[in-house]
């Protein structure tokens, strides 16, 4: 069970490090698209700024479904120790 609380602990902190990671990047994605906005043409470069959000919405969404399935398997994983538990004693 011990091996179980440290797994669920890990998949919450990289949750977050992976939030604070696509956060990051779209903050640097942003600056570098307004930096470069009259090297583009106009159309392309409101479209990249547009897009770079909805990326991002994606990766958090895949993150989610990560940490749900890793969370998951964790509390399946709890529930077959202690059925095993249950049937021993």
């Amino acid at each position: 069970m011990r091996y179980i609380g440290i797994a669920e602990t890990l998949t919450k902190v990289f949750f977050w490090i992976a939030l604070g990671l696509i956060a990051l990047g779209l903050l640097l994605y942003e600056i570098r698209m307004l930096l470069e906005f009259n090297r583009h043409n106009i159309e392309v470069s409101l479209g990249m700024i547009i897009l770079g959000p909805v990326v991002a919405g994606l990766y958090v969404g895949l993150a989610l479904l990560c940490f749900m399935l890793s969370m998951a398997i964790t509390e399946f994983l709890r529930v077959v120790i202690d059925i095993e538990n249950n049937t021993r004693n």
